[in-house]
């Protein structure tokens, strides 16, 4: 029997671990590599990684499966909240993926080391969701958010003092006498009181007022504890699918809704009586919920929040 081969994809506190045999090609490892970053990249909101072994060495995205490189960490460029330490240690979220056979893969979920969920996906869906993708951008430019998302933006204040960084007197009030110098002979940046007032912090959301979603009361954090206790809150083995249009509108109603986010296919029956915003879901069940999803909160991460509902993927 073959000895099993084993990659593991680390960010943060998620790994991605691939067990493959010999009869397993490197093409069709890779596309599976390819898959797995692609998912990684729509959960992180970005477009690049940077990938390196354990001597801190950089690949590239096709040399992980060409020289069988493990652990690979992951980071994204100039970001300090996605970097990884080059750590080998078990990370508490993790997936396993195991090849069924030449035609399928199946994926083993854990939350906090315990297996939650176990799906499958064939790797022809792979391979169609690979191209797909191909040229999807993942991050999104902040002029595309919508108007009432940047009301919510800090207005910081112009200094009333002197506007030079390097002068010691940078956010005094102008009535104010020059600070002494340090010891050190640096000049002294004191932050006025003026430089950030209260009065500037808006938070206007009287076009995105939440209303009750249902007379029960249920909110969207109890949805997310009761998400994190269920192990498989759908209550059936998953096969993560294609699905069109057409199949994915016959799924409608509140009583047995799905929806399209970024691509991805989600049940999101059990979400919606948990919808802060109520029945204001309703108009993207059944279709492609993208553009009205990225309408009120474009700052929301879906595969977090929907991660255990996933079905499938949108057929193009």
């Amino acid at each position: 029997m073959d000895k099993k081969r084993v990659i593991r994809l680390i960010i943060e506190d998620h790994e991605d671990v691939i067990y493959w045999s010999n009869d397993i090609t490197k093409p069709t490892l890779n596309e599976l590599i390819v898959y797995i970053i692609d998912q990684l990249r729509k959960k992180y909101s970005t477009d690049t990684f940077t990938y390196r072994d354990f001597e801190n060495k950089h690949y590239e995205l096709e040399n992980i499966a060409e020289y069988e490189i493990s652990p690979v960490f992951l980071s994204v460029p100039h970001r300090k909240d996605v970097r990884t330490s080059n750590k080998v240690d078990p990370r508490t979220m993790k997936n396993v993926y195991m090849f069924k056979d030449a035609e399928s893969v199946r994926i083993q979920k854990f939350d906090n080391l315990k297996r939650y969920e176990e799906v499958e996906i064939k790797l022809s869906v792979i391979d169609t969701i690979n191209v797909s993708n191909k040229d999807t951008k993942y991050e999104s430019s902040v002029t595309n958010l919508p108007h009432e998302f940047g009301k919510m933006m800090i207005e910081i204040k112009k200094p009333v003092g002197d506007t030079d960084r390097d002068s010691p007197t940078f956010g005094v009030e102008s009535t104010a006498k020059p600070s002494a110098q340090p010891v050190s002979g640096k000049p002294m940046n004191t932050l006025g009181k003026d430089l950030l007032n209260t009065e500037s912090l808006v938070w206007d959301f009287t076009k995105r007022q939440r209303e009750p979603a249902g007379a029960d009361g249920k909110s969207q954090n109890e949805f997310i504890k009761m998400t994190q206790m269920n192990k498989n809150p759908l209550g059936k083995k998953v096969e993560l699918q294609m699905y069109t249009l057409e199949e994915i509108a016959k799924h409608n109603t509140a009583a047995d809704g799905w929806m399209v986010i970024n691509g991805k296919v989600y049940d999101v029956t059990k979400y919606i009586p948990y919808h802060p915003g109520g029945k204001k879901i309703m108009p993207g069940v059944g279709k492609d919920g993208t553009t009205l999803y990225n309408k009120y909160h474009p700052w929301v991460n879906a595969n977090i929040l929907l991660e255990k509902y996933h079905i499938g993927f949108l057929k193009k």
